[in-house]
């Protein structure tokens, strides 16, 4: 539990929330999950491998020059689509991502088959060293959840192990536990609630 307060900080409550939803309500539509900092050794990455332990074979795991490619075979289909290292310039990249955040149909494109549509209920989770600028979104954009993470005070190399031994009990908590938001916009959560 520490980690996952350690990412989200003062919204902790939101993130079991956001957590809870994937599990139970897979279809839902959710923020882009944004984490960034300058800073090394945040935890970044190991959330990242650590949601990959809960959720198997419904994550991927992307660099970001792959998503600005039209084939997108090996994530389409997944519930969640991890982009490392991102920095996406371009502001057709920005509106794709959107576009996807709030869809429920896109076209599955493999190299040299034809182009198939497919139900698509992705959520997207951002990862980026670069605090500023790591996409191109005005301030008034209400699809980014944008988290500044901190530095991990101490250092625990089996820190990841020891996560990913308490995912059977954090599964149970999260199923048992109520949720503390309510649905408010198609997004579940509501603007004030993620701006950070």
């Amino acid at each position: 539990m520490n980690f996952v307060k350690h990412i989200f900080g003062e919204q902790f409550e939101m993130d079991l929330d956001y957590l809870k939803i994937l599990l139970q309500f897979p279809t839902q539509i959710l923020p882009i999950l944004c984490l960034v900092s300058k800073e090394r050794s945040t935890g970044k990455s190991t959330f990242i491998k650590w949601l990959r332990e809960i959720f198997g074979l419904n994550i991927t795991y992307i660099k970001g020059d792959s998503f600005g490619s039209q084939f997108n075979i090996d994530w389409a289909a997944m519930l969640l689509v991890a982009i490392d290292e991102v920095f996406f310039d371009k502001k057709e990249i920005t509106e794709r991502l959107k576009y996807l955040s709030t869809t429920n149909k896109d076209k599955l494109e493999a190299k040299g088959k034809d182009r198939e549509e497919i139900d698509f209920f992705a959520k997207f989770i951002l990862c980026s060293n670069n605090e500023e600028n790591f996409i191109q979104i005005d301030e008034n954009e209400i699809r980014f959840w944008i988290l500044k993470i901190n530095p991990i005070k101490t250092e625990n190399t089996e820190f990841l192990n020891n996560l990913i031994s308490e995912i059977p009990y954090f599964f149970r908590f999260l199923i048992e536990r109520p949720f503390s938001t309510e649905r408010k916009t198609r997004m579940w959560f509501s603007a004030d609630e993620i701006r950070t």
